[in-house]
């Protein structure tokens, strides 16, 4: 399976990603300058932002906004799930464009 989708990550998000994968590597910074590119971009992400300007109860009366739940801590069922289904999952990373390859053999 091979997906791929245009994003905007910042440093929690990236990191997420490539804990998914396989080797834990960035597959898009192969080469030299791959690898140059992807330091450039590590450098230039931003904190992830987690602070909101509003109270939350200001928050909760706004209509189309998201109530999150009281435990925002992700829980990675996800990750896991994937990575006992899958025999290698490689991401690459390159801009805003995330590429996931997930590969697994039936026997």
């Amino acid at each position: 399976m091979n997906m791929s989708t245009q994003t905007i990550l910042d440093r929690e998000k990236r990191a997420q990603l490539l804990a998914s994968t396989t080797s834990g590597k960035n597959e898009a910074a192969k080469s030299f300058l791959g690898q140059l590119r992807d330091m450039f971009e590590q450098a230039l992400e931003a904190e992830a932002n987690h602070n909101n300007d509003l109270p939350d109860d200001v928050l909760d009366d706004l209509a189309n906004h998201t109530i999150e739940c009281t435990d925002p801590e992700w829980d990675e069922y996800e990750q896991s799930t994937l990575k006992k289904l899958a025999n290698t999952i490689k991401i690459g990373i390159r801009g805003g464009t995330v590429n996931m390859t997930v590969i697994t053999s039936f026997a």
